[in-house]
């Protein structure tokens, strides 16, 4: 395996995102709303691209993704408690495409591992690969068709 190294893809993520740059402005735009609602907002960064490109990206290993998001969240707590601010156990999850799978493994994770440190009080997983292996099996059988 080789590592994911596109820098197109590489340029167009949370971690280069600022408010001057028009790449995936939508995304941007949804965390200023948030932020300016006073919510705190982590958009991660995966494995695989940004700081870490030199890495195998996990595509859909949902482990692997929820384990950033569940890092995130942990830094953005500690960061928001070493701030001054009240501490509030609720979570939203919300992601498109492969974002969206990370979403909703992050929310059965945290439900199954961190119930009495976070409640999840909604998720929106949005055109997310959920049944992986049912879509490459159709990619597999309709190759010719496909191509």
């Amino acid at each position: 395996m080789f590592p994911l190294n596109i820098d197109a893809v590489n340029n167009n993520l949370p971690l280069n995102y600022t408010s001057e740059k028009t790449d995936f402005i939508d995304t941007g735009n949804i965390s200023l709303v948030l932020t300016s609602s006073g919510f705190a907002v982590f958009a991660p960064d995966y494995i695989g691209f940004t700081n870490s490109k030199d890495k195998e990206h996990p595509y859909v290993y949902y482990p692997e993704l929820f384990n950033a998001i569940i890092g995130g969240i942990h830094a953005v707590k500690s960061f928001i408690k070493e701030q001054g601010y009240p501490e509030d156990k609720r979570v939203f999850l919300a992601g498109w495409s492969q974002g969206a799978g990370a979403a909703i493994s992050a929310n059965k994770y945290l439900e199954e591992n961190y119930f009495n440190e976070f409640t999840v009080v909604a998720s929106s997983g949005l055109a997310g690969p959920y049944n992986f292996s049912r879509f490459m099996n159709f990619v597999f059988e309709n190759k010719k068709d496909a191509f």
